[in-house]
C-alpha cells in the first residue's frame, strides 16, 4: 500500500500505531519524492538505520520547509500477508515557509541556517548565523560565467556538490562541522581564500586551489563563512608549466 500526504511547513512526527486488535505486522517507510527533497527532511531515532518504522511506538521526525508532498509505503513483514498497523501524523509546530534565497545576480553563494532558512552571501563578506542555534547546515555556490567552478564536499558524509547544487542538510538537522572546497580544473590564476568561524574552534583560515576547514571536534558547529576569490601572482602559478626563463637546458659536447 502506498499513500501520499500533503505537508505544510513545520515540524511533525510520523508514528507507527498498533492495530485495534491482534499483533502488529507492518513495515512503514516514509518516502520523499524528488520534487519534495528541497523541502522535506526525515530524522529517525538513534540506531534506526533501516529508514523504516518496524514496531508500534517507533517514529520519525519530519521537517517541512515549504508546502510539499510525501509518500508513505506500508507493507507486511510476512510475505503474502496483509499489513496490520497504522500511522499517525502529528504536528509539533507550524510556521511559514523558509525564506526564499535572494536571486539577485550579486549573490555568490547561499547558506542554509538550521532552524532559520536561507541566507545569501557575497564573496569577500562574512555571512552566517547570529547564534549557535542557527548554525550553517547547507551551502550552495552559484555558478557564473567567467568565474572558476567551485566544488564543495562534506568530509563527514562524503557528499560532493557541484556548482548550483546544495551541500548538506537543507532541513537543518545536522550543522556542518567540516567543509572542503576546491576550484575545478584550476588555471593557476585564481585561488580560494576562506575564513570560517566555528562555535568551539573560533576562526579558521585556509587558502589555495583546494581548502579544508574543520572545527575543534567532530560536533563543532560552523557558524560563519567568508569566501574570497584571489588573483594569484604570475598568472600561471600552479599550472605546472614552466616559464621560458625557468627551463633547464642540457647540452652534450661533441
Amino acid at each position: 500500500m502506498y499513500e501520499t500526504v500533503k505537508l505544510t511547513p513545520g515540524i511533525l512526527t510520523l508514528t507507527f500505531v498498533a492495530p485495534a486488535e491482534g499483533a502488529a505486522d507492518a513495515v512503514i517507510r516514509p518516502v520523499v519524492p524528488p520534487a519534495s527533497r528541497h523541502a522535506v527532511t526525515l530524522m529517525f531515532e538513534a540506531g534506526n538505520v533501516s529508514g523504516a518504522l518496524l514496531s508500534p511506538g517507533e517514529f520519525c521526525v519530519i521537517r517541512c520547509g515549504s508546502p510539499a508532498v510525501m509518500g508513505i509505503e506500508i507493507t507486511a513483514g510476512a510475505a503474502g500477508a496483509q499489513p496490520r498497523g497504522g500511522i499517525e501524523l502529528n504536528y509539533l509546530s507550524r510556521r511559514g515557509p523558509d525564506p526564499k534565497a535572494d536571486q539577485n545576480a550579486a549573490v555568490d553563494y547561499i547558506l542554509h541556517l538550521a532552524g532559520h532558512g536561507d541566507r545569501p552571501g557575497r564573496f569577500g563578506t562574512s555571512t552566517g548565523a547570529d547564534s549557535p542555534e542557527h548554525a550553517v547546515a547547507g551551502l550552495l555556490i552559484r555558478p557564473r560565467t567567467g568565474r572558476p567552478r567551485i566544488v564543495l564536499q562534506d568530509p563527514v558524509t562524503g557528499q560532493i556538490a557541484q556548482p548550483g547544487d546544495f551541500l548538506g542538510s537543507r532541513g537543518g538537522f545536522r550543522p556542518l562541522s567540516e567543509l572542503r572546497m576546491w576550484i575545478d580544473e584550476p588555471d593557476g590564476s585564481t585561488r580560494l581564500a576562506v575564513e570560517a568561524e566555528f562555535e568551539k574552534a573560533g576562526r579558521v583560515q585556509a587558502a589555495g586551489t583546494m581548502v579544508s576547514l574543520h572545527g575543534r571536534e567532530y560536533d563543532d558547529r560552523l557558524l560563519r563563512l567568508n569566501i574570497t576569490l584571489e588573483q594569484m601572482q604570475g598568472g600561471n602559478a600552479g599550472t605546472g608549466m614552466p616559464k621560458r626563463n625557468d627551463r633547464i637546458r642540457i647540452f652534450r659536447k661533441g
